[in-house]
């Protein structure tokens, strides 16, 4: 059963609408990422969630309580770091994550916890947010940043213009995208194109000298490889690049990921 089940949320401002059917489900012990530019209505979620705001339309479960009808029980369980939250200047990150997570015993919602620090200070915080998780408690982490989202997050919402555009793990949600992949290597000069060009996986082929490029999709390395290796030829500085978690959310939104 998950921990926070959150069904056909709504929420509007006005005029301006900041949520649209949005619906997502965080398992015990994860580490859940909500992912999207300022204005994509990550913290309005979350506050729906946490109790602070109240939704439109849609429904919410948080540890099996209401947060509208249930927010005293809910507060006990759940610890919410927001974007703006009044703490002594002089706390750091980590020690501000630590304190809400000593308060709270099933769930912690840190809000762009690493906004403006430096990278040191991030990694620390990341390193600190694991060792909270492997205590027990399950995160719902609210980010722009996506080295962060890649590497604390067990799976990821791509939330854009209040909508969830895509929600899988942030391997799956690369491979959804269906992005190009390419290799480089270096090859003798009179290496023949035409089998590696022939590859289905292939999309094109371009050689400069020695420096050999192929860009391609599905199992693009070992389909090259194998070709290479049939023909007896040695593959030099072999490197592949794969397709970045940045690219599949332009990908999957249409949108690049706005400051």
């Amino acid at each position: 059963m998950p921990i926070i089940d959150v069904k056909n949320l709504h929420k509007r401002y006005g005029d301006k609408v900041v949520l649209q059917d949005v619906s997502f489900s965080v398992e015990e012990g994860e580490i859940f990422g909500i992912l999207g530019p300022n204005g994509a209505g990550k913290t309005t979620t979350v506050e729906c969630v946490e109790g602070l705001r109240v939704p439109d339309r849609g429904t919410i479960s948080v540890l099996g309580l209401d947060p509208r009808r249930d927010r005293a029980e809910l507060r006990e369980n759940l610890g919410a770091q927001l974007q703006e939250s009044a703490l002594p200047g002089r706390l750091r990150a980590g020690e501000a994550l630590r304190l809400y997570a000593s308060f709270y015993r099933e769930s912690a919602d840190p809000d762009e916890l690493t906004t403006g620090l430096d990278p040191q200070a991030r990694r620390t915080t990341w390193d600190l947010i694991e060792r909270v998780r492997d205590s027990g408690v399950t995160i719902v982490l609210v980010t722009h940043f996506m080295d962060e989202a890649e590497r604390l997050c067990d799976r990821l919402a791509l939330v854009d213009e209040g909508r969830i555009a895509a929600l899988d793990t942030p391997g799956g949600l690369v491979a959804r995208a269906r992005l190009e992949q390419r290799i480089s290597f270096r090859a003798p000069r009179d290496l023949d194109e035409r089998p590696l060009s022939a590859l289905p996986e292939v999309t094109s082929v371009h050689r400069t000298g020695t420096q050999v490029r192929i860009t391609g999709q599905g199992n693009l390395v070992y389909a090259v490889t194998s070709a290479l290796a049939r023909d007896h030829v040695i593959a030099q500085d072999l490197r592949v690049e794969h397709a970045s978690l940045d690219e599949a959310f332009v990908t999957l939104t249409g949108n690049g990921l706005r400051s």
